[in-house]
C-alpha cells in the first residue's frame, strides 16, 4: 500500500513540475514575439512626463478622498503623500 501511494505522490509531482515548465517556455516565446513586433519609441524608457502634458485642460476632475482625473478613456489618480503606505 505505501508503495502504491509512493507511486501516486510521484506522478503529482512530475506533473506539477512538467506543466509549470510548459508554461514557463510558452510565456518566454510570447514575449519574445512582442518585444519583436513593438515598434521603436522616441521616448526614453522611464521618463515621467510633466503634469500639465499628462493633465489637460480637457481632464474632468473629480475630488474627495484622492483626486481623480478623466482624460479621454484614461484615469489618472493624485494620492496625497500622507495617504500613501496606510491600510
Amino acid at each position: 500500500m505505501k508503495n502504491y501511494l509512493k507511486v501516486i505522490l510521484l506522478f503529482f509531482c512530475v506533473s506539477f513540475f512538467v506543466n509549470n515548465a510548459d508554461a514557463q517556455i510558452f510565456n518566454k516565446k510570447k514575449r519574445q514575439e512582442a518585444v519583436k513586433s513593438k515598434a521603436p519609441s522616441k521616448k526614453k524608457p522611464g521618463e515621467i512626463k510633466d503634469y500639465k502634458d499628462v493633465i489637460t485642460k480637457k481632464a474632468v476632475t473629480d475630488e474627495g478622498l484622492f483626486t481623480v482625473h478623466t482624460v479621454e478613456d484614461k484615469y489618472y489618480f493624485e494620492i496625497p503623500a500622507d495617504i500613501l503606505e496606510k491600510e
